[in-house]
């Protein structure tokens, strides 16, 4: 009987250990700052208009 009782079967490769190639939470933080970015330079400045010779303004 013993024989039958230590037999283990093999863990199906979804469930076997493996290194990760990236971090979720470091690609939701990439994703975040890209976005950002894109909305800082998305974003009007209106120091320029005063530069330019707007004193009638």
């Amino acid at each position: 009987m013993r024989p039958f009782c230590d037999k283990k079967d093999p863990l199906p490769i979804s469930m076997q250990e493996t290194e990760p190639d990236n971090s979720r939470m470091l690609e939701a933080l990439k994703k975040k700052s890209a976005a950002s970015k894109k909305h800082m330079a998305d974003a009007i400045s209106f120091g320029q208009y005063r530069k330019d010779g707007g004193s009638n303004v």
